[in-house]
C-alpha cells in the first residue's frame, strides 16, 4: 500500500519548504469552512460523480475549515498539489488511507492506493448529503451549471478552486486536481490518541 507518511506530516504540519525545487513555492490557499452535517465525507470528481460512496471513517457533524495547496513553478504555471480539512488543531504522527466501503488495503500491492478517479481535471470535498443535492442538480444535458460556472470565475491561469453553495443548507469545496486526470489517494491524520485530526488528499505532483 502506498504512502509517503513524511510528505503527508510536512502538508499536517505546513512545512512544505522542503519539497520545492528551484524556483518553486508552495502557496497555502483557505477555502472557507466545508458544512458536515453528517460527519460522512465524499471525496470524489463532481463533474463526472464516479464515486458517491462516503469514506468509511466518520466525524463528528460541524463545519472545517478546507485548505489548498498551490505548487507555484518558476515558469508561471501553478497547480494544486494537495488538499486538506482540519478537524482540530492537534498535529498527526499518523496516517492511514481513506477508503470506501469493499476496498481492502490488506490486499494492495507496496506501490497500490485507493483513489477516486478524476476525468474532469475535478476534485472535491463534501458531505455525504450534499452528494444527494449534487446529482440532483445535473440537467438533461448532465451538465452541472451550480458548480461549472462558481469554478470558471475563479480560475486563474493554471487551476480553479471554489466553495460552492448547494442549497438544502449544503456546501462543496472543488478544486483543480494537480496535473488533471487519473486517481488520487486520500489519508486520514490521526493525533497521539489516535483521533482524527485532518484529511489529505494527493494529487501525486510530489515525488
Amino acid at each position: 500500500m502506498y504512502m509517503n507518511t513524511e510528505l503527508l506530516l510536512a502538508v499536517s504540519k505546513k512545512q512544505l519548504e522542503p519539497y520545492c525545487g528551484e524556483g518553486e513555492e508552495f502557496i497555502f490557499q483557505p477555502m472557507g469552512e466545508l458544512r458536515l452535517p453528517t460527519g460522512e465525507i465524499v471525496a470524489n470528481d463532481p463533474c463526472c460523480m464516479f464515486e458517491t460512496k462516503p469514506f468509511t471513517r466518520k466525524v463528528p457533524a460541524g463545519a472545517y475549515p478546507a485548505e489548498i495547496w498551490v505548487l507555484h513553478s518558476a515558469d508561471d504555471d501553478k497547480r494544486i498539489a494537495f488538499a486538506a480539512l482540519r478537524f482540530s488543531d492537534a498535529e498527526a504522527v499518523s496516517f492511514e488511507m481513506a477508503i470506501v466501503d469493499g476496498v481492502d488495503v490488506s490486499k494492495m500491492e507496496e506501490n497500490e492506493y485507493f483513489g477516486y478517479g478524476v476525468d474532469a481535471g475535478t476534485g472535491c470535498f463534501m458531505d455525504a448529503a450534499a452528494c444527494k443535492v449534487l446529482l440532483a442538480a445535473y440537467n438533461e444535458d448532465y451538465e452541472l451549471p451550480v458548480l461549472a460556472e462558481p469554478l470558471e470565475a475563479s480560475y486563474v491561469d493554471t487551476y480553479s478552486a471554489a466553495n460552492v453553495e448547494l442549497g438544502e443548507g449544503q456546501n462543496i469545496v472543488a478544486f483543480s486536481t494537480g496535473w488533471g486526470d487519473g486517481a488520487y489517494p486520500s489519508y486520514w491524520g490521526l493525533d497521539k490518541d489516535c483521533e482524527i485530526c485532518c484529511l489529505i488528499t494527493d494529487f501525486c505532483i510530489v515525488e
